[in-house]
């Protein structure tokens, strides 16, 4: 995955395998996100009885406003929803899918009409058969609310007596944390000490 989100990479990205998938239960939305990597159009798309490969997202809403789907903004968001609007965690989450090959993304707000009882009680009853079919879901793990993103400065705190190990892209070296210091992946290379400064003394 790290491969794939380098800048610069340049992942094929998939056509929909529309094949053995009809009778899995999916949701009836997908966002379309298209097939240019730097393309800022995306939009709805009622899925049918076929079903294509798709990402999901699962993320905190928060008490934060961000876009949603319902019944006023349902046939605007199939022509077009607008990027501008989107909050950074769903960027981020239109961002990964694309770098990792594939076209469509599933995510709860945009994908379900908000304020219609009977399309809200219909996908809500099959939430966990679309994560399930799913290629992938995006964890926003960390996120308070839709708007923080999927990328942040990894960190731990140590206790007294730790030695820890900072493992950062596939490299793990040990590091002497001071009590109660956060280290983040930015700010440590492994040959130097927590303070900046380098093992030599320099």
């Amino acid at each position: 995955m790290e491969k794939a989100l380098q800048k610069g990479s340049t992942p094929k990205i998939l056509a929909p395998d529309l094949s053995g998938r009809a009778m899995q239960v999916g949701p009836a939305r997908l966002i379309d996100i298209g097939t240019d990597l730097e393309n800022q159009e995306i939009k709805l798309i009622e899925v049918g009885t076929a079903m294509p490969e798709y990402f999901t997202l699962s993320y905190c809403w928060g008490g934060k406003g961000f876009l949603k789907s319902d019944s006023k903004t349902l046939g605007r968001w199939k022509k077009n929803i607008p990027w501008m609007n989107l909050p950074k965690t769903f960027k981020d989450a239109v961002a990964i899918t694309r770098r990792l090959g594939y076209r469509y993304l599933w995510i709860d707000s945009l994908c379900t009409v908000q304020d219609g009882v009977h399309d809200w009680q219909v996908e809500s009853s099959k939430m966990a058969e679309v994560y399930e079919n799913g290629v992938l879901n995006i964890s926003a793990a960390l996120g308070p609310d839709a708007e923080y993103g999927c990328f942040h400065d990894r960190y731990f705190l140590c206790d007294q007596k730790t030695k820890g190990i900072f493992q950062d892209d596939l490299k793990s070296f040990p590091v002497q944390l001071k009590w109660g210091e956060p280290v983040t992946a930015f700010n440590l290379h492994p040959s130097t000490n927590v303070d900046g400064h380098s093992k030599s003394g320099s």
